[in-house]
């Protein structure tokens, strides 16, 4: 037996054998022992073997759902201290604590290949979420522009499909976009069907600004 334990040393070397026991330690614990190695682990108290062992293949299961049972605990020590002031510094170890968990949570899901694809660092979470805000204000101001240049460029047109929206959704036209309206069917003449001043529209299409358009079933009756 001794040859064979020198032969393994020889090709595994010593600190494999080191890591290898730890996790059959680990893996024989019971459950409230292991969360507490695995607390240990999260706050810097644990040796380096340990916290290789927790990070073994074999290991990887078990881990994940110590950190998040330790997660969750801590979330309801959270909840029923929030108002306590007495709990001040408490709250700012657990804070510490709680940060360290949740990197070894994303740590531990990473290391998954069917989690790798979804797996998502809290950081680089963040970062691509204020990009992507910036990216859609950056999208609505070059949208505004080109609405504005629509609307530079063919101001009637742009009235008229504006007025025909407003009509469409039923919602009174405003003050502004009506005297506009009314100001173009002045100056160009167009008859007037007592009804107050028409919309500039599209060839063939003319609407009173204070007339809603028919329905199908309006116009058979």
């Amino acid at each position: 037996m001794q040859d064979e334990g020198q032969e393994l040393r020889a090709i595994l070397g010593e600190e494999q054998i080191a890591l290898l026991s730890r996790v059959n330690q680990l893996a024989e614990m019971a459950e409230e022992a292991f969360l507490e190695t695995v607390m240990a682990e999260a706050k810097g108290r644990a040796d380096p073997v340990t916290a290789l062992a927790l990070r073994h293949p074999d290991m990887r299961v078990r881990w994940l759902k110590a950190i998040k049972s330790a997660i969750t605990a801590l979330d309801r020590q959270f909840a029923q201290n929030k108002d306590d002031p007495d709990a001040k510094d408490w709250r700012k170890r657990a804070n510490t604590v709680h940060s360290s968990l949740r990197q070894r949570k994303y740590e531990a899901e990473a290391a998954n290949p069917r989690n790798r694809h979804k797996a998502e660092a809290p950081e680089r979470r963040e970062r691509r979420l204020e990009e992507s805000a910036a990216e859609r204000r950056r999208r609505g101001e070059v949208g505004q522009l080109a609405v504005q240049r629509l609307r530079e460029a063919h101001p009637e047109e742009f009235d008229a499909y504006l007025a025909e929206e407003y009509h469409k959704a039923d919602i009174k036209l405003p003050d502004a976009l009506a005297r506009r309206i009314a100001s173009g069917s002045d100056d160009s003449h167009e008859p007037q069907t007592g009804h107050g001043p028409l919309v500039p529209s599209r060839p063939g299409r003319q609407m009173p600004l204070n007339v809603r358009p028919l329905s199908h079933h309006e116009r058979a009756v």
